[in-house]
C-alpha cells in the first residue's frame, strides 16, 4: 500500500466507533404457551421484557457454577445460507495472502478457492467495463485471516468479486482486531456477500461508505457465531430509511428481532437474501435444537455446522471437519490439514506432506530436519543448532519446541513492544544450553523467569573464553531465576554489570551454580554497577497491606509499617492490581520494564496509609500488591514491595440482555431466544419473563419498544 493509503487505513484504528452491538456467550431459549386471547387471528402485538434477577450468594469467594446458567440451546443465531452462483469448476487451490492494488492484480484471485492469509482490495479506480469483467472471476470460498476493502471506487458491490465466499476465519486480524473492514468506498451500494455464513473470529467495521445500503438488514449476530466476543460497527453509511427494502423472500425465514422493525427482512442487497435451506428451517425443529436448525428427520444440526445438515453430517464446519462431521479438534491418529480437515497419516503422505505434531504439513518447521525412515516415509527430527540471537518476538518463536540448544543464546530485545508472555511461550521447553547465555541491553526484562525450565548451561562455548552467563545493561532486571530453580553452570564463570535494580546478593547466589569457576569477585559483579537503584538491605520491615473494606466496584487498602529505619525516605506508594481467575500470580507475571504492563497502577504521592481503588468490575477476583516510593540522600529512587494478596468484589445488578428473538411454532406457542448479558456481574440463577398484551393502536400511539 502506498504511503497515502497506509495513513488512511491506519485511521481505522484511531477513528471513533459508531453504532456497535455485542455478540457474546450462548443464546438462551424458552417456550411460551400463549393464552387463547393471544392466538392466531387476533390483532395484537407482544411486548417482551426480560427482567433479570441475579440471586447471588453474598460470599466473595463463591465460585461460578455453570449448571446454574440456562444454556439448553447451543445453536447458531439464525444462520442462513444463500442461493449462490454455480459451484467452482476448477479443482480446489490454496493461495497465500493477496493484495489487489491494480486492476491486473485481480488475476491473482482467479481459480483460487482458499486464501491462506488475508485479502486486500485497496486504492483502486474501476470503470464500468472493469466491473463487468470481474463478474464471477473469482471462486474464493474461504479466507483464513481477514478481508479489507478500502477506497475501491467504481465498485457497486462485492457480489461480483466474492460470489462464493462462505467463511472468514480471522486467524490473524487487521490491527489485531478486525476480520472484515469496508472503509471509505464512495460507490459501494450494497455488500452482496450472499454466500457468507460465518466470520469465526475478529470484529467487523463498515464505515464511511456514503452510498452503501443494506448494512442494517444483515443479521450480524448470526454471522459472528454463537460463543464469540466479537463486535460489529457501522457508521457514516447511507441512512437506512433512504434505502429500498429487501425484495427477495423465497425460502426466507423472517426473524422478528424487535417490535418496531418486525417486518424487516435479512438481506445483503435488494435481491440477495440472507437465508438458509428449508432442511434447516428452525420453525419445524424441536425446541432443544434452538437456532441451530435440524434436518428432515428432526435431528438437530451440530452447532458448528454452517450449512445444511444431515444428522451429524455437514458440508461446511466452523472449525474442523472429519469425514463430513464437525469436530473441535482432530482425534488421535488424525492430522489437521489446511486448518479445516482431519485426515489420516496415510492420506497426508499421499498428498506429499508430512504428518507431524498432529498437523499435516508441507515441510518440517524451523529447527526440524527432514529425514526418511526405513519405509521411505518423511519424518521431522528436532535439532536446534547454532547461536540464536533474539531481538524480537518473531526471533523468539524460532525456538518454540526446542528443549536443547546445541549452541548459545543471546537475548538483546531491540523491540520494546516485545511481550514477556511471548518469551514465556517460546522458551517454555528449553532445559539445556550447550554454549553460553548472554542477556544484554534489554530494558523490558524484569526477570529471566521465561527460562523457568532451564537446568544446565554447559559452557562448551564461552564469551571471551571466560563467561557462560552474561547480563549487562538491563535497566529493570530485578530477579534471575524462579524460586527454587537451580541452574548448573558446568564451565566458565558469570559477568553481571550495569543492572541497577538487581541486588548483588542475588548475583552472589549464583556461586553455588558454578561447578568449575573461582569465587565471584568484583570483576564478575561489582556492587557499584548492580542494585544501586533499589533497597537491597531491607530497611523497611513488616511491610504489609490489608483490605479494610470493599464493594462491587471499589476496595480500600491500608498500609501497616511497624518498623522503619528512616521515615524521611518515604515519598509515597504505588498500588498494583489486576484481574486474575486463579491465586498463583507472581510479582513479575507478564510485567514489562518499558510500560507494556498487564498490571493496573495507581500512584499515591503522599504518606497517607489508606487508599481507595475504584472502577473495579463486579464479582471479579483481583490480585494486588504495593511498593514504596523512596529516596536516599543522593535522590536516587528505591523500592520495597508487599506480598501479593487477593480479593473478590461483590456482585451487582446484571447488565441488560443483548438480543431477543422469537419464533412461532404453533397457534398458541412461541419459542423465545436471547443472549445472556455481556456483563452478568455475578451468577445469574434465573430469568423472569413478563408477557403483556398490547393493542396495535396503542403501540402506534405510545411507540412501544422492547425492553
Amino acid at each position: 500500500m502506498t504511503a497515502g493509503g497506509s495513513s488512511a487505513v491506519d485511521a481505522l484504528s484511531a477513528a471513533g466507533s459508531g453504532n456497535h452491538t455485542y455478540a457474546s456467550q450462548r443464546p438462551m431459549a424458552y417456550q411460551v404457551n400463549l393464552p387463547a386471547t393471544l392466538r392466531c387471528g387476533s390483532l395484537f402485538a407482544l411486548l417482551l421484557a426480560l427482567i433479570l434477577q441475579a440471586l447471588i450468594p453474598r460470599s466473595a469467594g463463591a465460585l461460578v457454577n455453570a449448571d446454574t446458567l440456562n444454556a439448553d440451546v447451543a445453536g447458531n443465531p439464525l444462520a442462513f445460507t444463500s442461493n449462490t452462483p454455480p459451484e467452482p469448476s476448477q479443482p480446489p487451490r490454496t493461495c497465500n495472502s493477496i493484495e489487489v492494488r491494480t486492476r491486473k492484480d485481480f488475476e491473482l484471485l482467479k481459480n483460487c478457492t482458499r486464501v491462506h492469509g488475508h485479502v486486500w482490495l485497496a486504492l483502486l479506480q474501476l470503470s464500468p467495463n472493469d466491473v463487468g469483467a470481474l463478474k464471477y472471476l473469482t471462486e474464493v470460498e474461504e479466507i483464513t485471516d481477514y478481508l479489507l476493502v478500502h477506497r475501491v471506487h467504481g465498485l457497486p458491490s462485492l457480489h461480483h468479486i466474492f460470489p462464493h465466499l462462505r467463511i472468514i476465519r480471522g486467524r490473524r486480524l487487521l490491527f489485531d482486531e478486525f476480520a472484515l473492514v469496508i472503509y471509505e468506498n464512495r460507490d459501494l451500494r450494497y455488500l452482496g456477500l450472499g454466500s457468507l455464513l460465518r466470520i469465526q473470529a475478529g470484529n467487523i467495521r463498515i464505515e464511511t461508505n456514503p452510498s452503501l445500503c443494506y448494512v442494517d438488514t444483515v443479521n450480524w449476530v448470526q454471522l459472528l457465531g454463537n460463543s464469540s466476543q466479537q463486535h460489529f460497527w457501522h457508521k457514516n453509511n447511507k441512512l437506512f430509511n433512504h434505502c429500498t427494502q429487501c425484495e427477495r423472500t423465497n425460502n426466507q425465514i423472517l426473524v422478528e428481532e424487535d417490535l418496531p422493525n418486525r417486518l424487516r427482512k435479512h438481506c445483503w442487497g435488494y435481491d440477495i437474501a440472507q437465508e438458509r435451506p428449508a432442511t434447516n428451517n428452525v420453525v419445524n425443529c424441536r425446541t432443544e435444537c434452538g437456532l441451530r436448525g435440524c434436518d428432515d428427520n428432526g435431528n438437530c444440526c451440530d452447532p458448528n455446522c454452517l450449512s445444511d445438515c444431515d444428522g451429524k453430517r455437514c458440508s461446511l464446519c466452523a472449525n474442523l471437519k472429519l469425514e463430513r462431521q464437525c469436530v473441535d479438534k482432530c482425534p488421535q491418529n488424525y492430522y489437521q490439514h489446511q486448518d479445516r480437515d482431519c485426515i489420516s497419516a496415510s492420506k497426508c503422505r499421499q498428498l506429499g506432506s508430512i504428518p507431524f505434531a498432529r498437523i499435516c504439513m508441507e515441510k518440517c518447521p524451523r529447527n526440524y530436519l527432514t529425514t526418511v525412515d526405513a519405509d521411505g516415509n518423511k519424518m521431522c527430527k528436532l535439532q536446534c543448532i547454532g547461536t540464536y540471537t533474539i531481538h524480537t518476538t518473531a526471533d523468539a518463536e524460532s525456538l518454540q519446541g526446542c528443549s536443547k540448544i546445541n549452541g548459545s543464546l543471546i537475548i538483546e530485545l531491540t523491540d520494546i513492544k516485545t511481550k514477556i508472555t511471548d518469551l514465556d511461550n517460546a522458551f517454555a521447553n528449553i532445559t539445556e544450553i550447550t554454549g553460553y547465555l548472554k542477556v544484554v541491553n534489554s530494558p523490558q526484562l524484569l526477570t529471566l523467569h521465561f527460562l523457568r525450565n532451564l537446568v544446565t548451561i554447559r559452557g562448551d562455548e564461552l564469551v571471551n573464553d571466560l563467561y557462560a552467563l552474561v547480563a549487562v545493561d538491563n535497566y529493570h532486571l530485578s530477579e534471575i531465576w524462579t524460586p527454587n530453580q537451580n541452574v548448573a553452570i558446568l564451565k566458565g564463570s558469570i559477568y553481571f554489570h550495569l543492572n541497577p535494580r538487581l541486588c548483588l546478593s542475588k548475583i552472589r547466589e549464583l556461586q553455588k551454580s558454578l561447578k568449575s569457576a573461582a569465587p565471584i569477585t568484583t570483576v564478575n559483579a561489582s556492587p557499584h554497577s548492580n542494585g544501586e537503584r533499589v533497597i537491597c538491605n531491607n530497611p523497611i520491615t513488616n511491610f504489609t497491606v490489608t483490605l479494610e473494606d470493599y464493594n462491587s466496584t471499589a476496595a480500600r487498602l491500608k498500609i501497616d509499617i511497624f518498623t522503619l529505619n528512616n521515615i524521611q525516605i518515604i515519598l509515597g506508594y504505588v498500588y498494583y492490581y489486576k484481574e486474575t481467575p486463579v491465586q498463583n500470580v507472581t510479582l513479575y507475571d507478564g510485567r514489562h520494564g518499558c510500560g507494556h504492563d498487564n498490571w493496573h497502577m495507581k500512584v499515591n504521592p503522599t504518606k497517607n496509609i489508606r487508599y481507595i481503588i475504584t472502577n473495579l468490575k463486579p464479582y471479579t477476583q483481583y490480585a494486588y500488591f504495593v511498593k514504596t516510593l523512596t529516596m536516599t540522600d543522593y535522590h536516587i529512587r528505591m523500592d520495597a514491595y508487599s506480598k501479593i494478596q487477593y480479593f473478590r468484589t461483590l456482585p451487582s445488578k446484571p447488565g441488560p440482555v443483548k438480543r431477543i428473538y422469537y419464533t412461532a411454532i404453533a397457534m398458541d406457542k412461541i419459542v423465545l431466544h436471547w443472549w445472556p448479558p455481556r456483563k452478568p456481574n455475578g451468577i445469574i440463577e434465573k430469568y423472569i419473563i413478563n408477557l403483556t398484551n398490547y393493542e396495535k393502536s396503542k403501540i402506534a400511539k405510545d411507540n412501544v419498544t422492547l425492553g
